[in-house]
């Protein structure tokens, strides 16, 4: 039986094309996340709302969740999350990880030809090469129950601070599966400046438990040395993935950021635009519908996508 998930601030869930559907609201805010996702590292992700870069998508919706490194108390984010970076299920082992967030997806199996589709911005205040945080999202290869099976996961989007000004893809991790297309493939840090409370999903810079962002990273002084150059967020990096016959499965999607060498100073990814299709391996089987884990602008009904691509 296919489950499906409809983002646009409000998440749906249907059984199937035939079956009827509920709504699960998801209000902006730390906490608030998909019926069934787990948020490791406290309350410190969710929805946010506001109406300029870098909080808006590629299709001009607002984020739809967060995860950052740290709890708030204003610039330059000195309150850390209480998660070991270790902690998050199959973390990349980067070395001099600290302290992190993580939100991890419900199970789901998929076949040969399936897809995952995600849009990702990096957010970053840190930044030398001996503080090089990270994140990344990758499917992390379950049992039916969740359990990790030991296998590698399977990188879907991974980002790193550094001297280098790329951020995307990000360094030390494993290579990208085949199956795995980024547009753009390689993103630097664009040094704009913005403000989020990762307590409020605030997003003002009169707030002052706002962590800043931009326009360096650490130590924040370009002229400093070692300097960083530029902080802020990426630009958008559409990721697509699609399951061949190697890596169709049993998966957990996991999206993880994590600081290196040191607790304060923040980074985070910021998610949009997600479907995910895959089947529950926890429920009988059935015939399957062409839904997956959509985002559609307007909430629309899976039953109505399919009516309309069956007219076409």
């Amino acid at each position: 039986m296919r489950t499906s998930l409809v983002a646009y601030i409000v998440f749906v869930f249907f059984v199937s094309a035939a079956a009827s559907a509920w709504a699960i609201p998801v209000l902006e805010g730390p906490g608030n996340t998909p019926s069934g996702w787990t948020l490791m590292g406290g309350s410190l992700g969710g929805g946010v709302k506001a109406s300029a870069p870098p909080f808006l998508s590629p299709s001009g919706d607002p984020v739809d969740l967060y995860i950052v490194t740290d709890s708030g108390g204003g610039f330059p984010a000195l309150n850390p999350t209480s998660l070991a970076a270790s902690a998050i299920p199959g973390a990349p082992g980067i070395p001099g990880s600290t302290n992190g967030s993580a939100m991890i997806s419900p199970v789901f199996t998929a076949v040969a030809g399936e897809k995952i589709n995600f849009d990702f911005s990096f957010i970053t205040n840190d930044g030398t090469d001996t503080f090089s945080d990270w994140g990344a999202a990758y499917l992390l290869p379950v049992d039916a129950s969740g359990a990790p099976t030991g296998a590698s996961p399977l990188n879907f989007f991974t980002a790193r601070t550094g001297g280098s000004g790329s951020a995307v893809p990000g360094f030390g991790f494993s290579g990208f599966p085949s199956g795995l297309v980024l547009t753009p493939s390689s993103a630097g840090l664009q040094g704009d400046v913005f403000f989020l409370n990762p307590l409020t999903a605030g997003t003002s810079g009169a707030d002052p438990d706002a962590t800043q962002y931009g326009p360096n990273g650490y130590p924040q002084d370009p002229s400093s040395s070692p300097g960083n150059g530029l902080g802020g967020s990426t630009n958008w990096v559409n990721a697509v993935f699609t399951f061949d016959t190697t890596t169709a499965g049993t998966y957990a999607l996991v999206f993880a950021v994590a600081n290196v060498g040191d607790e304060i100073y923040s980074s985070g990814l910021l998610i949009a635009g997600g479907s995910v299709q895959g089947d529950d391996p926890s429920l009988p089987s059935a015939v399957p519908e062409p839904c997956g884990l959509v985002l559609l602008g307007s909430g629309l009904a899976c039953s109505a996508l399919m009516r309309r691509r069956a007219g076409k």
